[in-house]
């Protein structure tokens, strides 16, 4: 039975009616007894020990501090990732697409340039295809504060109406050395164009021998000449060289009375870099004995 008050010997010993005293208004895990002489247990929270702040406390989220006061949360939630250092800006990202920059969503607002939509900045961009490649027509282009990239890669030729050319130049293919590559107004080629290894052109060499083997100083023999003064013996009289064969003058044995002589073609030869080496066997067709040749070397 719950007691709120006693009286003895006409005096009060305890009167609890005039307490106001409620669970809501006593310490959590206290304990007293309300005016009716009910045990009653706080339920008030303490907060005095709490340590929540706005910035540990989700943003839009409300609670009160230490001191009783209500505080709004401003923490951002995170993902995990720690984006502070990112400094991509939106003309950074392409249009439409979007990335989280320093805790803030940024959208993209790069140009992706196609060919239903070739504008971008100042001017007109043209593309079209040539040969499986991408052209690209620039007419008075400027980003000016803009930004756009091609949003399919590869190879990209640039035509022009030949003012390009003080850009590019105007190189055609036969003007740049066989096997190089280049660019000019009317986009990457290759050169054509045959030198030899010093970049003067064709050489001429001459010389005079009594051996076979003629050393004529160039890299590569394109034509040789070869012939005697005098008929000396059995031999070659003359010999001419040229695209891979020789065609040859010879004597063969004679008297003072008559020198059978021919015109054939030998392969009785053989040639390195600028070096040629006369290599018949049968007398006919090999050098004369004590007899000097002049030669002709022509050549790079």
């Amino acid at each position: 039975m719950d007691v709120n008050k006693i009286e003895y010997d006409g005096r009060v010993l305890l009167d609890l009616t005039e307490d106001t005293v409620t669970e809501d208004q006593l310490l959590e895990g206290a304990t007293a007894h309300d005016r009716s002489g009910q045990r009653i247990v706080g339920a008030l929270i303490n907060l005095a020990e709490d340590t929540v702040a706005p910035e540990n406390l989700l943003a839009g989220a409300t609670a009160h501090d230490s001191s009783g006061q209500r505080i709004v949360g401003t923490m951002k939630q995170s993902s995990g990732i720690d984006t502070s250092d990112a400094t991509a800006l939106s003309e950074d990202i392409v249009s439409g697409k979007t990335a989280y920059v320093d805790g803030e969503k940024v959208t993209g607002s790069m140009v992706s340039l196609t060919g239903s939509k070739p504008t971008v900045g100042n001017g007109r961009v043209t593309m079209s295809k040539y040969n499986g490649d991408l052209c690209i027509t620039l007419n008075n282009v400027s980003l000016d504060k803009a930004s756009a990239y091609l949003k399919k890669g590869g190879i990209i030729r640039v035509f022009g109406d030949g003012s390009l050319g003080s850009y590019f130049g105007d190189a055609m293919p036969e003007d740049v050395r066989k096997g190089k590559r280049f660019t000019s107004k009317d986009g990457v080629a290759t050169g054509t164009m045959e030198v030899d290894s010093g970049g003067s052109g064709v050489q001429v060499k001459t010389g005079t021998t009594s051996s076979p083997t003629i050393n004529t100083g160039l890299s590569k023999i394109d034509k040789l000449i070869i012939y005697a003064d005098k008929i000396t013996s059995v031999g070659v009289v003359t010999a001419v060289y040229s695209a891979g064969k020789a065609k040859v003058t010879f004597c063969g044995d004679y008297s003072v009375y008559s020198k059978p002589c021919g015109i054939t073609d030998r392969s009785g030869f053989s040639v390195s870099g600028g070096t040629f080496s006369w290599t018949e066997s049968v007398k006919e067709y090999k050098f004369m004995n004590n007899a000097t040749y002049n030669w002709i070397a022509i050549g790079s």
